[in-house]
């Protein structure tokens, strides 16, 4: 290496009093690494609190290498501190929130209420009542198996229930899960507003794993409720909002499990406003194959109870 390369990479020439090892050290001081040749044990002040700290050394990896690093001081043990209160106060807030349209979901107060059944559902409201009959045959076809047989081959792994609100896509996707779970099948219901809250301050590991794993891979069927109410609107937010539903929805797919998924908007629509990603679309777009189940027709909520 040439003297003009060392000196454009921050490196000051190799001359008699400075060897090239004095040369890293001197560069690696630039990244707060300790700038030292100095026997481990050497006490030093912190630039930045002035607490003493002690020059140690990791015990050899495999390939008998160690790395230096200086003792905890009052910032860092300062700076730790700060982190764990910041994550407890993120799991505090998030346990103590009561997401009233969320907690709604859970599946033992859907199965307490009665008002959310197939029975109770009225589809001669609908402009067509073709999805409903579609999709309580499509159960019919299912109930016998225990995962998707094939993606291309026999009942399709998900339906896909697209339309204003009002209609009943709710409805029926719960009235068909509440059937399932009397058949003795394991299932989930997820709402958009709810599980996006949670993913904003669950902890990765166990925390994380009990938020996915039940709809994502256990249940046989899961309904996932209202996807694309919540609109991204930078491109932080969209990785954000992307990187939550793949996370539970790539586990789905790959486990091979029923899906329902309910939305005031086409799927191509989700991928345009940043919802999901090109890879969800195409495995949502083959759990489904391409078919939504459009409920239109009045409002219900406004038609009153009869």
């Amino acid at each position: 290496m040439s003297e003009q390369t060392e000196m454009g990479r921050g490196l000051v020439p190799a001359t008699d009093s400075l060897t090239r090892m004095e040369q890293r050290l001197q560069s690696a001081g630039r990244f707060g690494l300790p700038l030292t040749i100095d026997p481990l044990g050497t006490v030093a002040d912190c630039p930045q609190c002035g607490q003493p700290r002690q020059l140690r050394e990791t015990p050899p990896n495999a390939v008998q290498r160690s790395i230096r690093y200086w003792s905890d001081c009052a910032c860092v043990d300062a700076a730790r501190a700060r982190s764990i209160a910041i994550s407890a106060n993120a799991s505090q807030a998030m346990r103590g929130s009561r997401d009233e349209a969320g907690d709604a979901y859970d599946v033992e107060t859907l199965a307490a209420a009665s008002a959310l059944t197939l029975e109770a559902y009225r589809p001669e409201w609908l402009a067509d009542r073709a999805p409903f009959d579609a999709a309580c045959k499509w159960l019919m076809d299912i109930e016998l198996a225990h995962v998707v047989s094939g993606y291309r081959v026999g009942p399709p792994a998900a339906l896909y229930f697209c339309g204003p609100r009002g209609r009943g896509k709710t409805h029926v996707a719960i009235g068909l899960l509440l059937q399932a779970r009397s058949a003795g099948r394991r299932v989930a219901a997820l709402n958009e507003a709810k599980y996006l809250h949670q993913t904003r301050s669950v902890e990765f590991g166990a925390p994380y794993e009990a938020l996915v794993a039940e709809p994502g891979e256990r249940a046989w069927l899961t309904i996932f409720d209202d996807i694309g109410k919540y609109k991204p609107t930078t491109d932080a937010d969209r990785a954000r909002v992307q990187n939550a539903w793949y996370g539970v929805l790539d586990r789905r797919y790959n486990r091979r499990r029923y899906s329902i998924f309910t939305s005031e908007k086409s799927l191509a629509a989700l991928v345009t406003q940043g919802t999901l990603d090109d890879s969800l679309y195409s495995r949502i777009y083959e759990m489904t194959r391409g078919v939504e189940l459009p409920f239109t027709g009045p409002d219900q909520r406004l038609r009153g109870v009869s």
